[in-house]
């Protein structure tokens, strides 16, 4: 008994060991996703296609921030093309698109990457959510009224909402209104700036029902805004009463 004992202590002691001695090369192995895409990158202007894709897969899988995941989406999907993969490459612009819908090609991109890139551009616009402005004012405003803000939306997912993000001035945050759906047409009104004359940015976000922005107008990143300029009411210069009478002498 206490033989079989030592074998299976020594078995452990074994198993322990292996273990201790492959876990500083996984950990290793292991790298920030930030690395990986400058490593694929890297591999597809290498010409080392096949690395590229499988790097930047891994650095996707894992969690990028939007301009690293912009960045990688774009170069899987060259990477792609290149491996003759068209289907996949689409796959990835098009979740590119839904990042980031005013992305466009580098301008000397090869002829077959736009022919990919357009298809799948076609084929996203077909089906994705966006909005339509209906009544968005912009530029010069006089008076302190009440402004209406008003916009469609296409293929509009179940449970979606319409917010309207505004910012008096120059700096702070953006506040945020959800607009009251009537019919096929989203609307809110919104309240004059406090003190004329002042600048109001705005935009629009669709979002999903769990908060997630499918689509802004205009589009772009957040913040990106249109401008009203909001002023006070001209009065009107007084006309004044000549002393000469209408009536002349001759």
């Amino acid at each position: 008994m206490p033989s079989r004992m030592c074998k299976l202590a020594a078995t452990g002691a074994i198993f322990t060991l292996a273990i201790l001695s492959t876990a500083p090369a996984a950990a290793q192995a292991v790298k920030p996703p930030a690395r990986l895409v400058e490593q694929g990158v890297k591999a597809y202007l290498e010409g080392e296609y096949e690395k590229a894709c499988n790097a930047l897969e891994l650095a996707i899988g894992a969690g990028l921030d939007q301009e690293r995941m912009t960045y990688a989406l774009q170069y899987l999907a060259f990477g792609r093309v290149a491996l003759g993969q068209n289907d996949l490459a689409e796959k990835a612009f098009t979740r590119l698109l839904h990042l980031k819908p005013d992305f466009r090609l580098p301008v000397a991109t090869a002829p077959k990457i736009v022919s990919v890139f357009e298809r799948a551009r076609a084929a996203w616009e077909k089906t994705r959510p966006r909005i339509v402005p209906h009544l968005a004012p912009r530029g010069k405003v006089t008076g302190a009224k009440p402004a209406k803000f008003a916009v469609k939306v296409v293929n509009p997912p179940a449970g979606a909402a319409v917010l309207l993000r505004w910012r008096d001035g120059e700096a702070g945050r953006f506040g945020s209104r959800r607009l009251e759906r009537k019919g096929n047409v989203f609307e809110a009104v919104l309240s004059p700036p406090i003190g004329l004359p002042a600048r109001r940015h705005y935009y629009f976000e669709l979002a999903d029902e769990n908060g997630k922005v499918l689509a802004r107008y205009p589009e772009g990143e957040a913040g990106k805004a249109f401008i009203v300029e909001y002023g006070p009411v001209e009065k009107p210069e007084k006309v004044k009463k000549s002393s000469t009478p209408w009536w002349v002498w001759a």
